[in-house]
């Protein structure tokens, strides 16, 4: 009997094979790594959020009634808005996020071609998970006075394009016809999120 031989039966480990060894490491190292994977896990589940509150509103295919408009009585319309509604408690110093910045496109197909939307400080939550939007339109950054103005308001705020959205625009763009418009939107979404 050789001295390997000897220490392996003294140890009570079976001298003809090291795979035992190997399984017994491979298991640590699985232990390990299922342990600190919990760990990080429940740390990064006891953090709090630290998101700003964002806002989507979006659809496309729906249609607006025309009042007053020289153009059209009805038109095929759709839009897509983002805003920072709340900031992150961690922004330092806090800039857009605070003045609740939105921005996006609103299109009215029998009016023209889709136009750049843009507002500060005119979003509001009342009540809770109901927002209220309101937004100017503009072809070109060089316009000092937007050729559309509009507010949008969720009536629901669900999951997937269910939502409804009551839309109002005054038009002030000859171009755009003139007068108002109004819309009782049944398929947008309405995405809040953040704290």
């Amino acid at each position: 009997m050789n001295l390997r031989k000897l220490l392996h039966s003294l140890l009570g480990r079976p001298s003809w094979d090291n795979s035992c060894r190997r399984r017994g490491m491979l298991s640590l190292v699985k232990k390990v790594t299922i342990v600190a994977a919990s760990l990080l896990f429940l740390v990064m589940t006891a953090m709090p959020a630290n998101n700003a509150e964002q806002l989507v509103f979006s659809t496309s295919g729906s249609f607006m009634t025309l009042s007053d408009n020289s153009i059209a009585s009805s038109t095929p319309f759709g839009f897509w808005i983002w805003c920072a509604f709340h900031p992150s408690s961690s922004s330092t110093p806090v800039t857009y996020q605070s003045a609740q910045v939105c921005q996006g496109s609103m299109y009215f197909y029998a009016l023209g071609v889709p136009e750049h939307v843009v507002s500060a400080f005119l979003t509001k939550e009342n009540p809770e998970g109901v927002y209220h939007l309101e937004v100017f339109g503009f072809k070109s950054p060089e316009q000092s006075a937007p050729d559309f103005a509009c507010f949008l308001t969720n009536q629901t705020l669900k999951s997937g394009p269910t939502n409804t959205v009551d839309v109002g625009c005054t038009f002030f763009n000859p171009e755009l016809g003139g007068g108002t418009g109004s819309a009782v939107v049944t398929n947008a979404v309405v995405k809040d999120t953040g704290p």
